[in-house]
């Protein structure tokens, strides 16, 4: 270990536990947070919802959804 333990906190296996089992999970728990993002611009109707890493490619995604007024539109099958 590269400090003392202190005496006014947790052991120096505590610190050993923390950084092996609970900081990965919070270093994803983060990452998870900061990846996905929602944007609404001003003056428009649209939302968007931004990956900033894929989970297939690694890439940015984003997706763009627009308000729509009246009744829902249906598709028709092509003969």
């Amino acid at each position: 270990m590269l400090h003392a333990d202190n005496p006014f906190g947790d052991s120096a296996d505590d610190l050993a536990n923390f950084l092996t089992v609970e900081a990965p999970h919070w270093l994803r728990q983060i990452v998870l947070l900061l990846n996905h993002h929602h944007a609404f611009p001003a003056g428009t109707d649209s939302m968007y919802i931004v990956m900033m890493q894929g989970a297939s490619d690694g890439d940015v995604h984003m997706t763009e959804f627009v308000r729509h007024d009246g009744p829902p539109q249906t598709e028709t099958a092509t003969p």
